[in-house]
């Protein structure tokens, strides 16, 4: 037997849904609002300051960016390892990260491509907890991952 609603429960529903969350609605259509107000005024601000021109950036601030194909792509992932760790472990934090304090990783053989990849699994070992391990854990994950 199918189990279906009567369609006079849905109309007289319906409307005391939205007239419950027309309060809410309202609130958030006004944050919103003065959040876009003041990301214009910012943005205005930014270009007048500017002289509305892109910044000019050269090798001697982001070497990676100017470095050849393989070079670039194996440095930018290990600035996401390398972030990682600053984050569970800020014992070496700079205010400035140009003129080199990076070194480029130019080759494959690079030991700093563990870190690379060990990033990369663990990152995927927590996307699986999350979507295919069905307890208590996975939704403690889930939840946590939806602040970020």
């Amino acid at each position: 037997m199918l189990l279906t609603y009567p369609r006079r429960s849905w109309k007289i529903r319906l409307p005391y849904i939205l007239k419950s969350w027309k309060g809410h609605f309202r609130e958030a259509g006004r944050r919103i609002g003065i959040l876009l107000s003041w990301t214009m005024i910012l943005l205005a601000v930014r270009l007048k300051v500017m002289s509305v021109q892109l910044p000019v950036f050269t090798k001697f601030d982001n070497p990676a960016a100017a470095a050849e194909t393989p070079t670039r792509q194996l440095t930018f992932n290990f600035l996401i390892a390398l972030n990682s760790w600053l984050l569970l472990c800020p014992a070496d934090l700079c205010c400035d990260w140009t003129m080199g304090s990076v070194p480029l990783i130019l080759s494959w053989n690079d030991p700093r491509n563990l870190g690379t990849l060990t990033v990369y699994v663990i990152l995927c070992a927590i996307l699986w907890n999350i979507f295919w391990v069905d307890d208590t854990r996975s939704r403690i994950l889930l939840m946590v991952s939806r602040l970020c």
